[in-house]
């Protein structure tokens, strides 16, 4: 199913909406995808990778986008000291290509949390939206809830029962509890 879905929503949906011809490209991408999931994604990296331009590569992502294939979250940057300021991380919604099971997890609850934020932004009229915390010591928190642009819910992706690192509750009194 999830190739078969892959192939339709390129092959015909992109190819008869947008002014993309060479779809190899566009496959290629987003089979690279699933290396990326859990990590900042860099677009010169891809680029490079690809051997593509970089505004192809962003052109390529904003219609994986459009077309639900895959989504990114920013980095919450407010009220952090040292954050990451610009790399988006990557999900898929279709997270079962994932082979890794932490990744899986981590994108099937990011894809969960995306559900989550636009459903009540729709149902409340109230801006919900989703991010994730990383500083520059490569200190992370996975998923932030922002709720009309003030920190409302951190969420942290585990598969094992380990104990929570010190550097969430340290995010957690930089956003003010």
């Amino acid at each position: 199913w999830s190739h078969d879905y892959l192939d339709t929503v390129l092959l015909e949906d992109v190819r008869s909406l947008t002014k993309i011809s060479d779809l190899d490209y566009l496959f290629d991408l987003y089979k690279l995808l699933p290396n990326f999931i859990g990590s900042p994604l860099s677009e010169q990296t891809l680029s490079t990778h690809l051997e593509l331009s970089f505004p192809t590569v962003k052109n390529y992502l904003k219609k994986f986008d459009q077309f639900y294939l895959a989504f990114r979250i920013k980095p919450y940057t407010k009220n952090i000291l040292r954050s990451i300021l610009k790399a988006s991380k990557c999900y898929l919604y279709n997270w079962s290509i994932i082979s890794e099971p932490c990744y899986r997890f981590e994108n099937f609850v990011a894809v969960e949390l995306k559900t989550f934020t636009d459903f009540c932004s729709d149902l409340t009229w109230t801006n919900f939206s989703l991010h994730y915390i990383k500083n520059k010591e490569q200190k992370e928190t996975d998923f932030l809830i922002s709720k009309n642009h003030q920190p409302w819910l951190m969420i942290e992706c585990k598969l094992s029962d380990q104990p929570l690192d010190a550097h969430h509750f340290e995010f957690q009194k930089q956003l003010g509890n």
